[in-house]
């Protein structure tokens, strides 16, 4: 047989509602704040989460919206700063899987990475008002794979190899008409001699006269150009 119970302030505001049943939290439990907006609503079996469960924040705005299966999260997490989605992330048994989503203020998806057992795993994406700008490959956790930067108009910036998350063969950055600008190898994460360097022409140049140029594109990326 399940009780219901309610507790309320001083003033008579209902601060909790739940069920009760052999001395657990059984049914559905709904939580409020001092001006009476919903603080947290879920649902218990034998005293632990089952079901829907929302969190909401002073002002009433969800903050978070997930799913319990036998007292531990299973199904989609989501969270939300001032009423919009900012994160999504799949969840079985208590553990992260599947693709883990963000997002920025306009909704825009900002970045999907994908997890297996907790930890990244496979090919990630991530984005800028709407535009892919970057790719890159994870193994148990660690950047194990290539990795590539675009620029704002979808051109090639960098392309590099990651083993167990250390810089792993050529680092390669192009200039804006896809010609190679500079070229790096690293070993274990360390770079192995002088890069070479290069004009928008494919004329190799020193150190001294590549700066000025090298400088001025890096500045444009910066901006986002």
């Amino acid at each position: 047989m399940t009780t219901t119970i309610e507790e309320h302030d001083d003033k008579g505001q209902l601060l909790l509602r739940c069920g009760m049943a052999g001395g657990a939290l059984h049914g559905p439990l709904e939580q409020f704040g001092a001006t009476g907006l919903p603080a947290m609503t879920a649902h218990f079996e034998d005293g632990k989460l089952h079901g829907a469960m929302a969190v909401y924040g002073p002002d009433g705005a969800l903050v978070q919206r997930s799913v319990y299966r036998h007292g531990v999260a299973h199904g989609l997490m989501e969270t939300f700063v001032n009423g919009r989605r900012v994160a999504a992330q799949s969840m079985t048994d208590g553990v992260a899987n599947g693709p883990s989503l963000s997002f920025d203020e306009a909704g825009q998806m900002t970045a999907r990475l994908p997890l297996a057992d907790g930890k990244l795993e496979g090919p990630a994406a991530f984005y800028h008002e709407g535009r892919q700008v970057r790719s890159a490959h994870y193994r148990d956790g660690l950047l194990d794979g290539e990795s590539v930067d675009h620029d704002a108009q979808g051109a090639v910036v960098q392309r590099c190899t990651y083993r167990a998350n250390l810089l792993c063969g050529p680092v390669r950055r192009y200039w804006p008409n896809g010609a190679l600008m500079e070229e790096l190898l690293y070993r274990d994460g360390v770079p192995c001699g002088q890069p070479a360097r290069f004009n928008q022409r494919g004329k190799r140049l020193g150190n001294a006269e590549a700066a000025p140029m090298l400088f001025d594109r890096i500045k444009q990326l910066l901006r986002g150009e």
